[in-house]
Protein backbone atom coordinates (compact mmCIF):
# COMPACT_ATOMS: atom_id res chain seq x y z
CA UNK A 1 0.00 0.00 0.00
CA UNK A 2 1.24 3.54 -0.74
CA UNK A 3 2.02 5.92 2.09
CA UNK A 4 -0.14 8.99 2.68
CA UNK A 5 2.62 11.20 1.27
CA UNK A 6 2.77 9.08 -1.89
CA UNK A 7 -1.00 9.33 -2.30
CA UNK A 8 -0.92 13.11 -1.84
CA UNK A 9 1.90 13.58 -4.34
CA UNK A 10 0.26 11.23 -6.81
CA UNK A 11 -3.10 13.00 -6.64
CA UNK A 12 -1.43 16.41 -6.98
CA UNK A 13 0.54 15.30 -10.03
CA UNK A 14 -2.56 13.77 -11.58
CA UNK A 15 -4.68 16.87 -10.97
CA UNK A 16 -2.18 19.41 -12.26
CA UNK A 17 -0.39 17.34 -14.92
CA UNK A 18 -3.32 15.21 -16.02
CA UNK A 19 -1.21 12.09 -15.60
CA UNK A 20 -3.37 9.31 -14.17
CA UNK A 21 -0.46 6.85 -14.24
CA UNK A 22 0.72 8.40 -10.97
CA UNK A 23 -2.25 6.69 -9.26
CA UNK A 24 -1.99 3.01 -10.19
CA UNK A 25 -3.87 1.96 -7.05
CA UNK A 26 -7.15 3.70 -7.98
CA UNK A 27 -9.87 1.32 -9.12
CA UNK A 28 -12.09 2.25 -12.03
CA UNK A 29 -15.27 0.75 -10.50
CA UNK A 30 -17.43 1.73 -13.48
CA UNK A 31 -15.72 5.09 -14.15
CA UNK A 32 -12.36 5.49 -15.87
CA UNK A 33 -9.64 6.85 -13.60
CA UNK A 34 -9.23 9.89 -15.87
CA UNK A 35 -12.92 10.71 -15.52
CA UNK A 36 -12.78 10.45 -11.74
CA UNK A 37 -9.76 12.75 -11.65
CA UNK A 38 -11.41 15.24 -14.00
CA UNK A 39 -13.91 16.12 -11.27
CA UNK A 40 -11.12 17.01 -8.83
CA UNK A 41 -9.10 18.75 -11.53
CA UNK A 42 -12.00 20.94 -12.61
CA UNK A 43 -12.95 21.94 -9.05
CA UNK A 44 -9.33 22.63 -8.11
CA UNK A 45 -8.71 24.82 -11.15
CA UNK A 46 -11.98 26.72 -10.70
CA UNK A 47 -11.13 27.45 -7.07
CA UNK A 48 -7.63 28.69 -7.87
CA UNK A 49 -8.82 30.77 -10.82
CA UNK A 50 -11.34 32.41 -8.51
CA UNK A 51 -8.54 33.13 -6.02
CA UNK A 52 -6.55 34.87 -8.77
CA UNK A 53 -9.63 36.89 -9.77
CA UNK A 54 -9.88 38.17 -6.20
CA UNK A 55 -6.22 39.25 -6.09
CA UNK A 56 -5.97 40.75 -9.60
CA UNK A 57 -9.25 42.61 -10.26
CA UNK A 58 -7.60 45.33 -12.36
CA UNK A 59 -5.94 42.79 -14.64
CA UNK A 60 -9.29 41.08 -15.05
CA UNK A 61 -11.03 44.36 -15.86
CA UNK A 62 -8.40 45.24 -18.45
CA UNK A 63 -8.60 41.96 -20.38
CA UNK A 64 -12.16 40.80 -19.71
CA UNK A 65 -13.49 37.74 -17.94
CA UNK A 66 -12.98 35.19 -20.71
CA UNK A 67 -9.37 36.19 -21.45
CA UNK A 68 -8.57 36.30 -17.73
CA UNK A 69 -9.99 32.81 -17.20
CA UNK A 70 -7.77 31.43 -19.99
CA UNK A 71 -4.73 33.27 -18.63
CA UNK A 72 -5.40 32.13 -15.07
CA UNK A 73 -5.93 28.52 -16.15
CA UNK A 74 -2.49 28.52 -17.75
CA UNK A 75 -1.02 30.13 -14.64
CA UNK A 76 -2.55 27.50 -12.37
CA UNK A 77 -1.17 24.71 -14.56
CA UNK A 78 2.31 26.28 -14.57
CA UNK A 79 2.40 27.15 -10.87
CA UNK A 80 0.31 24.99 -8.54
CA UNK A 81 0.01 26.25 -4.93
CA UNK A 82 2.95 25.62 -2.63
CA UNK A 83 1.09 26.61 0.52
CA UNK A 84 -2.13 25.55 2.17
CA UNK A 85 -3.11 29.23 2.55
CA UNK A 86 -4.72 30.81 -0.52
CA UNK A 87 -3.51 34.24 0.61
CA UNK A 88 -0.03 33.08 -0.44
CA UNK A 89 -1.16 32.19 -3.96
CA UNK A 90 -0.47 34.46 -6.92
CA UNK A 91 3.18 35.57 -6.61
CA UNK A 92 4.10 33.93 -9.93
CA UNK A 93 1.11 35.31 -11.84
CA UNK A 94 2.89 38.40 -13.26
CA UNK A 95 5.54 36.11 -14.74
CA UNK A 96 2.82 33.81 -16.06
CA UNK A 97 1.35 36.79 -17.92
CA UNK A 98 4.73 37.47 -19.53
CA UNK A 99 4.91 33.85 -20.69
CA UNK A 100 1.33 33.77 -22.06
CA UNK A 101 1.53 34.28 -25.82
CA UNK A 102 -1.92 35.91 -26.26
CA UNK A 103 -0.83 38.63 -23.79
CA UNK A 104 2.31 39.59 -25.75
CA UNK A 105 0.57 42.69 -27.12
CA UNK A 106 -0.15 43.93 -23.59
CA UNK A 107 3.38 44.68 -22.34
CA UNK A 108 2.15 46.78 -19.42
CA UNK A 109 -0.02 43.98 -17.99
CA UNK A 110 2.67 42.10 -15.98
CA UNK A 111 3.60 45.30 -14.12
CA UNK A 112 -0.05 46.00 -13.36
CA UNK A 113 -0.20 42.51 -11.86
CA UNK A 114 2.98 43.17 -9.85
CA UNK A 115 1.40 46.31 -8.41
CA UNK A 116 -1.76 44.38 -7.50
CA UNK A 117 0.29 41.63 -5.85
CA UNK A 118 2.16 44.27 -3.82
CA UNK A 119 -1.21 45.76 -2.79
CA UNK A 120 -2.39 42.30 -1.73
CA UNK A 121 0.77 41.71 0.32
CA UNK A 122 0.51 45.06 2.05
CA UNK A 123 -3.16 44.56 2.89
CA UNK A 124 -2.54 41.20 4.57
CA UNK A 125 0.79 42.02 6.22
CA UNK A 126 1.07 41.80 10.03
CA UNK A 127 1.25 44.90 12.15
CA UNK A 128 4.67 46.09 13.25
CA UNK A 129 6.31 48.81 15.26
CA UNK A 130 7.34 51.89 13.30
CA UNK A 131 10.65 53.71 13.16
CA UNK A 132 9.80 57.25 12.11
CA UNK A 133 10.92 60.83 12.53
CA UNK A 134 10.45 60.86 16.30
CA UNK A 135 12.52 57.70 16.75
CA UNK A 136 15.34 59.05 14.58
CA UNK A 137 15.35 62.37 16.46
CA UNK A 138 15.63 60.50 19.76
CA UNK A 139 18.91 58.86 18.73
CA UNK A 140 22.27 60.50 19.45
CA UNK A 141 23.66 61.99 16.20
CA UNK A 142 26.64 59.61 16.22
CA UNK A 143 24.28 56.63 16.01
CA UNK A 144 22.26 57.70 12.99
CA UNK A 145 24.53 57.18 10.00
CA UNK A 146 25.19 53.52 10.79
CA UNK A 147 21.53 52.54 11.17
CA UNK A 148 20.26 49.65 9.12
CA UNK A 149 16.58 50.36 8.72
CA UNK A 150 14.17 47.63 7.66
CA UNK A 151 11.01 48.09 5.61
CA UNK A 152 7.80 47.28 7.46
CA UNK A 153 6.22 43.89 6.67
CA UNK A 154 4.25 44.21 3.45
CA UNK A 155 6.00 47.38 2.30
CA UNK A 156 6.94 47.08 -1.36
CA UNK A 157 8.18 49.33 -4.13
CA UNK A 158 8.34 48.75 -7.85
CA UNK A 159 9.41 50.61 -10.97
CA UNK A 160 7.73 50.31 -14.34
CA UNK A 161 8.29 51.74 -17.80
CA UNK A 162 4.48 52.01 -18.02
CA UNK A 163 2.05 54.32 -16.16
CA UNK A 164 0.80 51.46 -14.02
CA UNK A 165 -0.10 53.68 -11.07
CA UNK A 166 -2.54 55.63 -13.23
CA UNK A 167 -3.80 52.40 -14.82
CA UNK A 168 -4.49 51.06 -11.33
CA UNK A 169 -6.35 54.18 -10.22
CA UNK A 170 -8.57 54.66 -13.28
CA UNK A 171 -9.66 51.02 -13.09
CA UNK A 172 -11.01 51.27 -9.56
CA UNK A 173 -14.80 51.08 -9.15
CA UNK A 174 -16.40 54.51 -9.27
CA UNK A 175 -13.27 56.33 -10.51
CA UNK A 176 -14.53 59.89 -11.10
CA UNK A 177 -11.87 61.27 -13.46
CA UNK A 178 -10.89 60.84 -17.08
CA UNK A 179 -10.21 57.12 -17.67
CA UNK A 180 -8.22 57.73 -20.86
CA UNK A 181 -4.55 56.67 -20.88
CA UNK A 182 -2.02 57.14 -23.67
CA UNK A 183 0.46 54.36 -22.99
CA UNK A 184 3.10 55.78 -25.28
CA UNK A 185 2.88 59.40 -24.14
CA UNK A 186 2.52 58.99 -20.39
CA UNK A 187 5.71 58.23 -18.51
CA UNK A 188 6.54 55.23 -16.37
CA UNK A 189 6.50 55.39 -12.60
CA UNK A 190 7.98 54.25 -9.32
CA UNK A 191 5.51 53.30 -6.61
CA UNK A 192 5.71 52.64 -2.89
CA UNK A 193 2.97 50.38 -1.51
CA UNK A 194 2.13 50.67 2.19
CA UNK A 195 -0.75 49.91 4.48
CA UNK A 196 -1.94 52.83 6.58
CA UNK A 197 -4.33 51.44 9.17
CA UNK A 198 -6.95 49.48 7.25
CA UNK A 199 -6.15 51.15 3.93
CA UNK A 200 -3.42 50.40 1.39
CA UNK A 201 -1.88 53.57 0.00
CA UNK A 202 0.18 53.92 -3.19
CA UNK A 203 2.82 56.66 -3.06
CA UNK A 204 4.78 57.89 -6.10
CA UNK A 205 8.53 57.77 -5.56
CA UNK A 206 11.34 59.76 -7.10
CA UNK A 207 14.25 57.91 -8.69
CA UNK A 208 16.49 58.84 -5.77
CA UNK A 209 14.01 57.65 -3.14
CA UNK A 210 13.61 54.38 -5.01
CA UNK A 211 17.39 53.89 -5.12
CA UNK A 212 17.64 54.68 -1.41
CA UNK A 213 14.99 52.09 -0.51
CA UNK A 214 16.63 49.49 -2.72
CA UNK A 215 19.96 50.11 -1.03
CA UNK A 216 18.46 49.78 2.45
CA UNK A 217 16.76 46.53 1.44
CA UNK A 218 20.17 45.18 0.44
CA UNK A 219 21.38 45.82 4.01
CA UNK A 220 23.17 49.12 3.41
CA UNK A 221 23.41 51.42 6.39
CA UNK A 222 21.54 54.72 6.29
CA UNK A 223 24.53 56.83 5.23
CA UNK A 224 25.39 54.54 2.29
CA UNK A 225 21.75 54.26 1.23
CA UNK A 226 21.34 58.02 1.07
CA UNK A 227 24.46 58.24 -1.10
CA UNK A 228 22.69 56.05 -3.67
CA UNK A 229 20.11 58.76 -4.31
CA UNK A 230 22.19 61.33 -6.24
CA UNK A 231 23.44 58.66 -8.63
CA UNK A 232 19.86 57.93 -9.67
CA UNK A 233 18.49 61.47 -9.51
CA UNK A 234 20.45 64.67 -10.12
CA UNK A 235 19.53 67.22 -7.49
CA UNK A 236 18.45 64.54 -5.00
CA UNK A 237 17.99 66.01 -1.51
CA UNK A 238 18.95 63.29 1.01
CA UNK A 239 17.59 65.09 4.08
CA UNK A 240 14.22 65.93 2.53
CA UNK A 241 13.82 62.45 1.06
CA UNK A 242 14.69 60.74 4.32
CA UNK A 243 12.20 62.95 6.15
CA UNK A 244 9.51 62.03 3.63
CA UNK A 245 10.17 58.27 3.87
CA UNK A 246 10.25 58.36 7.65
CA UNK A 247 7.06 60.44 7.65
CA UNK A 248 5.34 57.79 5.53
CA UNK A 249 6.22 55.17 8.18
CA UNK A 250 8.04 52.94 5.70
CA UNK A 251 10.37 51.44 8.30
CA UNK A 252 10.05 49.26 11.34
CA UNK A 253 12.47 49.32 14.27
CA UNK A 254 16.07 48.70 13.35
CA UNK A 255 17.52 45.34 14.51
CA UNK A 256 20.85 46.62 15.87
CA UNK A 257 20.89 47.85 19.49
CA UNK A 258 22.08 51.46 19.78
CA UNK A 259 25.03 50.44 21.93
CA UNK A 260 26.37 48.27 19.09
CA UNK A 261 26.20 50.97 16.43
CA UNK A 262 29.65 52.19 15.54
CA UNK A 263 30.34 55.72 16.74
Amino acid sequence: MPTLLEVQRGVSAAVFDGDATTLPWIRENGWAVERRLAVYRNNTFLGLIEALRAVFPVVRRLVGGEFFAALARHGVAWHPPRSGCLLDYGAEFPGDIEAFDPARDLPYLPDVARLEWAWHGAFHAPESTVFGLAELAALPPRCRAGLRLRPRPGAAWLASAWPVLRIFHVNQPGYPGDPGIDLYRETGCRVLVLRDGAEVVLHPLSAGEFACLDSLARDADLERALRAGPGAEPGFDPAASLARLLGLNVFCHYPTPIAEVSP
